[in-house]
């Protein structure tokens, strides 16, 4: 029903409360593939445990799903799965988190190679509350700004740090810095000649390689 009529669909997301999987995880997986050649799935057909699935991209998916916090930096595809506020689905009394810690994460999953599905839970009149809402559009308006360095780029090429994560694409290295304060920052050696440094908007950064 779900992927023979609605048109192409993208993405197939099965999810479990952690324990084995009740579905025959081949069965699904090559009816899924039949039906919509060009769709992604996630790891959780197969009965991983919660650390399993983590890490592990398994026979019948595409990506891992770190649930809850970033996942570390590899070749395994990933995604991590977590809320802007405080637990899946909606609560009286839950708050979003800061706008820093939220664009932290974005940006940890960014530098890391991964990518981030960031739940905010609707109310139970289907309104996303205003405080959550807010806060999404100040994330979309922060990415606005900084999109070159976001959409269409790569993590690395320097592994992720506590302070500064980086993205890059075509020649262009991204430097993320997550603690503003440093007025230096010293990053592991790379093979290529570095030509220039700048600041996002443009102002140059003196630099010693």
């Amino acid at each position: 029903e779900l992927l023979s009529n609605y048109g192409k669909i993208g993405l197939l997301w099965i999810d479990f409360e952690g324990w084995p999987s009740p579905v025959a995880p081949k069965k699904v997986y090559d009816l899924a593939r039949k039906l919509q050649p060009e769709i992604i799935i996630n790891n959780r057909l197969e009965p991983f445990t919660p650390d399993e699935s983590h890490a592990y991209i398994g026979k019948y998916a595409d990506y891992a799903t770190p649930e809850g916090f970033v996942a570390g930096y590899g070749k395994t595809a990933w995604e991590t799965c977590t809320n802007m506020g405080h637990q899946w689905a909606w609560k009286f009394n839950d708050h979003p988190r800061s706008l820093k810690e939220s664009l932290h994460t974005l940006l940890r999953c960014v530098g890391g190679n991964g990518n981030l599905l960031f739940n905010i839970g609707p109310d139970s009149t289907g309104i996303f509350p205003t405080d959550f809402a807010a806060r999404a559009r100040e994330m979309g308006d922060w990415i606005g700004k900084n999109k070159e360095a976001i959409y269409n780029t790569k993590g690395g090429v320097f592994t992720p740090a506590q302070n500064y994560v980086s993205s890059f694409k075509g020649n262009k290295i991204f430097i993320h810095l997550l603690n503003g304060s440093a007025t230096e920052l010293k990053l592991p050696g790379i093979s290529a000649k570095v030509k220039s440094a700048v600041l996002f908007d443009g102002t140059k950064v003196g630099f010693v390689q």
